[in-house]
């Protein structure tokens, strides 16, 4: 692992962290969601694709940033790294063949949940798979446990090399 992916790991300063932009982007994806079923238009898939292309883009950033290559560590590191930058609480758990990964607290799905609509599935899930996919292709998402109105996710990555 490079230095500077073990202080990204460690430190991310709070101004990394900011609500209001967090709040913008789920607004965001809200809206088009609203927007796409109001004029009779499947939003799911839509959502999805442009959830996959942020996470490859995510994924040149933190190449770029963090100093990440294309092992299955640095694949969780891309998922320690985003969820510090997202304000995301999470507990890491490293199991025989996967590293568990519990959102014990998550602002996105806080503000999903406030409006009344998880799109976890359609937009968060498929962002970070691509994330750790682009840096590894080796890394499988596997979703231990589906986020709904009154829990977070808990999703691991799994090394299929």
């Amino acid at each position: 692992m490079n230095i500077r992916a073990v202080i990204a790991r460690m430190y991310l300063p709070s101004s990394v962290k900011v609500k209001g932009i967090l709040d913008v982007y789920v607004r965001f994806a809200l809206s088009i969601h609203e927007e796409l079923i109001a004029r009779n238009i499947e939003p799911n898939a839509i959502l999805e694709n442009a959830a996959i292309a942020a996470g490859k883009a995510t994924a040149e950033t933190l190449r770029r940033e963090a100093g990440l290559h294309d092992t299955f560590e640095d694949a969780v590191d891309s998922w320690i790294i985003g969820s510090k930058a997202m304000g995301v609480t999470i507990s890491v758990k490293e199991e025989e063949d996967m590293v568990l990964f519990h959102h014990m607290y998550c602002p996105l799905w806080e503000i999903f949940r406030e409006r009344g609509t998880l799109l976890c599935s359609q937009v968060c899930l498929p962002m970070v798979k691509s994330t750790a996919q682009e840096i590894c292709q080796c890394a499988e998402m596997v979703v231990i446990k589906s986020p709904d109105m009154e829990n977070t996710c808990i999703k691991a990555l799994r090394n299929v090399s």
